[in-house]
């Protein structure tokens, strides 16, 4: 089941939306699935009427019965508690994205405990892109200044080139490249129908780091080339 998608209706409007997504749990003893819930919504006229609570007791209901043990959730603690959420990361379930150690508490399972080390997954190929992204974009912005130092030492005659615009332009052809890229791959990424309420980090941690980084390896490449020209 990779999307289960729960609405709650008053006079036939919808007045509330759950929407779980399969992930799946990796250790090296073991591998087992389970459902991310997120997002949980209320319309504006309707909070605090139980709406919410509703939808978390039906979803936890149809998946308990359809066989998944496992559901997490990053909310507000103090909230989900009453639903037998507890925080996730003591029982040792990791996060398949960073989360604020202030915040973490908000990362909630229900009652099972695993041995330490277990972390949720998307997808493999959702996961290599996004683990990657982040680390090729710093390689790339360590260039800017390698090949700075590359033209600072070239023998004469060398161009006379600004340091700060070189820098600037560099940071700027880096940001335009990650908005283009987050921008495809948050399209990309959630285009299917089986795609979950998590497709948008392929945008934002994999697509576009990893495009603005080809982008300013480019031009941090061709920019040295091109000052060691004679003038």
């Amino acid at each position: 089941m990779p999307l289960f998608s729960l609405v709650a209706e008053i006079d036939g409007r919808v007045v509330g939306h759950a929407l779980f997504t399969a992930v799946r749990l990796q250790s090296n003893r073991q591998s087992v699935s389970g459902q991310i819930l997120a997002p949980l919504a209320a319309s504006k006229g309707h909070q605090g009427e139980g709406v919410g609570g509703s939808l978390v007791d039906e979803g936890l209901k149809h998946l308990a019965a359809s066989g998944v043990e496992l559901v997490f959730v990053l909310g507000h603690p103090d909230y989900y508690r009453k639903f037998w959420f507890r925080p996730a990361r003591v029982l040792g379930y990791e996060a398949p994205y960073p989360i604020p150690i202030e915040h973490e508490d908000a990362w909630m399972d229900p009652r099972h405990p695993l041995p330490a080390g277990v972390r949720v997954q998307v997808s493999s190929a959702h996961n290599t892109i996004i683990a990657i992204g982040p680390l090729v974009l710093l390689a790339a912005l360590l260039s800017v200044p390698i090949y700075y130092l590359i033209y600072r030492y070239a023998p004469e005659p060398k161009k006379d080139v600004s340091l700060m615009r070189y820098v600037f332009i560099s940071l700027s052809v880096a940001a335009l490249a990650y908005v283009i890229g987050a921008g495809v791959g948050i399209a990309a990424g959630c285009s299917s129908a089986s795609a979950g309420n998590l497709c948008g980090l392929v945008g934002v941690l994999g697509v576009g780091p990893l495009l603005a980084a080809a982008a300013v390896f480019l031009y941090a490449h061709f920019w040295a080339r091109n000052a060691r020209r004679a003038p």
